[in-house]
């Protein structure tokens, strides 16, 4: 389920799921994404890669 809204927001931003996942994970230049995304894969993203994506969708 979130690596499909994840999909969505970064078609309507013009992304790749990848490029939207690795800003919204980086972590003092390091990037959380280390393997290929399948299309039925989940992704779990940690408090602050949840507050990034909150701030890219404009919701508290």
């Amino acid at each position: 389920m979130t690596l499909s809204f994840l999909g969505r927001i970064a078609d309507r931003y013009g992304l790749t799921v990848r490029s939207l996942l690795s800003s919204v994970t980086e972590v003092a230049g390091q990037q959380g994404v280390v393997r290929a995304l399948q299309g039925d894969s989940e992704v779990f993203l940690n408090a602050a890669a949840r507050d990034r994506v909150a701030a890219l969708c404009r919701v508290p």
